[in-house]
């Protein structure tokens, strides 16, 4: 396969995206449908083998069974096992965020354990085992950062050098995973998110001991739920992913203060009695596709196909690129790319490679009036409970307006989202310009010193 072959009649290969587990992963165009769906071209060592053919269809057809928003989505696999097609997610994985090292927020890490235990559970009543739950694999999509389960992979084969650090113990033996081997897995995600490090870091298996260490503020019940989730035998371990996150959102949740409401999650599907062994495709296209735009809550992500067509890029509608020049690089960097337009907007782009040390990317949103952007302010801040007071010099702590040379210039929103992230809002009503500034931590004192300097240029 390459480039510009049409397979089955109806997905036009467009461009080379990377390499998953199963083969080349392509951005194509299901021509059936108008949509761009991520295509991956099954590789030759599963395509030669009987056994393995045979199980990858099996069990990707299995795949395709399982509709939950945390899992990703497969939309067909060719009755050959020569290609499977999934959607394109708009995102970065968790394995970016983590860089740095980084610690995340509690209440975003109970949000993602919630959501990731979701879809392994789902896909466990399926009769499916991810077998390799790993930051890199769960992509966080959209402006809600929702996460989403990618790469499900279990080979006997598989060569799990640079993946030791997730992998059970089981695994490690070159046993087959099992549920308990996701459990296992996902407590090493958690105990990365909270310590700002895995659990393992060295060739050999030797644990780091107490997430406290790395994080002393942590309740002592973290350690516990951690420490079961690591438990080197699989029936030590919670009986389901759900339960191992309940756990955890109970010891990070003070007692009597009250809980960030989250949207309820569907139930899982009906088990099947389908047993995963095959190595399943995932979103390596994905986050490729997005250009690793996504991953902080609130903010939208780049169409995947306008990031990864340089043609065009160099196209913009006529708002954006009106909007764009507005835009001081030495604020907003050069790295700005068109977003998907909201209700009431008529023009939205993103920075995502911000000067200084505070924001790391910007949401830009141009409203059609001023009067609309402000009933926005007010809905989204004001008067929404779930919006957190951050620690910055805004009047009230979460949201008052602000002045450039003794003159009001519109509305000024600091606070912490429901995801725990630090975000930081700031209008230009002149302009009906508004302005979203996101860190992926809870650090509104540093968002807010880099805005206090940023503040002093004007748009263009």
């Amino acid at each position: 396969m390459q480039v510009g072959d049409l397979l089955a009649e109806r997905y036009l290969l467009r461009q080379e995206l990377g390499q998953s587990g199963t083969g080349i992963v392509y951005w194509a165009e299901d021509q059936d449908l108008g949509h761009s769906v991520a295509l991956t071209a099954t590789s030759p060592s599963i395509l030669h083998d009987p056994l393995a053919r045979s199980s990858f269809l099996r069990e990707a057809q299995a795949l395709a069974t399982v509709r939950h928003p945390n899992i990703v989505t497969v939309f067909d696999v060719d009755e050959q096992a020569e290609f499977m097609t999934m959607e394109i997610i708009e995102g970065s994985d968790l394995a970016q965020l983590l860089k740095g090292p980084r610690r995340l927020a509690t209440t975003w890490v109970a949000h993602l354990a919630d959501q990731v235990a979701a879809g392994l559970d789902a896909a466990h009543a399926s009769g499916l085992v991810h077998g390799d739950v790993s930051p890199a694999n769960i992509v966080l999509e959209g402006e809600n950062d929702v996460p989403v389960l990618c790469n499900f992979m279990l080979s006997e084969s598989e060569d799990w050098a640079g993946k030791r650090l997730y992998a059970s113990p089981e695994q490690v033996r070159d046993e087959p995973a099992t549920r308990a081997s996701d459990i296992y897995a996902l407590g090493c995600v958690l105990f990365h998110c909270l310590a700002g490090q895995p659990p393992f870091t060295g060739a050999k298996a030797s644990p780091e001991g107490d997430v406290r260490r790395f994080a002393p503020a942590l309740p002592e019940a973290v350690q516990d739920v951690l420490a079961r989730c690591l438990a080197k035998q699989p029936r030590d371990r919670f009986p389901t992913a759900g339960a191992a996150a309940a756990a955890l959102r109970s010891a990070l949740t003070p007692r009597q203060q009250p809980v960030v409401r989250e949207r309820p999650l569907p139930p899982p599907p009906p088990p099947t009695g389908r047993t995963s062994r095959a190595l399943l495709a995932g979103c390596v296209a994905v986050v490729l596709a997005a250009g690793i735009t996504g991953g902080v809550a609130g903010v939208r992500s780049v169409d995947p196909a306008v990031d990864s067509d340089p043609s065009v890029a160099t196209t913009l509608p006529a708002p954006e690129a009106e909007l764009l020049a507005m835009l001081p690089p030495t604020v907003y960097g050069t790295a700005c790319t068109p977003l998907e337009r909201r209700t009431g907007d008529v023009a939205a782009v993103t920075c995502t490679s911000v000067p200084g040390m505070g924001a790391e990317k910007l949401a830009v949103y141009r409203w059609r009036d001023a009067a609309a952007m402000q009933a926005d302010f007010q809905a989204s801040y004001v008067n929404n409970p779930d919006y957190l007071p951050g620690q910055c010099a805004t009047g009230n702590g979460r949201h008052s307006r602000w002045q450039r040379d003794g003159q009001i210039v519109g509305g000024l929103a600091c606070g912490t989202n429901t995801s725990g992230f630090a975000t930081l809002t700031w209008e230009y009503d002149d302009r009906a310009v508004q302005v979203v500034a996101m860190r992926s931590d809870s650090d509104n004192a540093a968002l807010y010193s880099w805005w206090n300097e940023a503040r002093r240029t004007p748009l263009n």
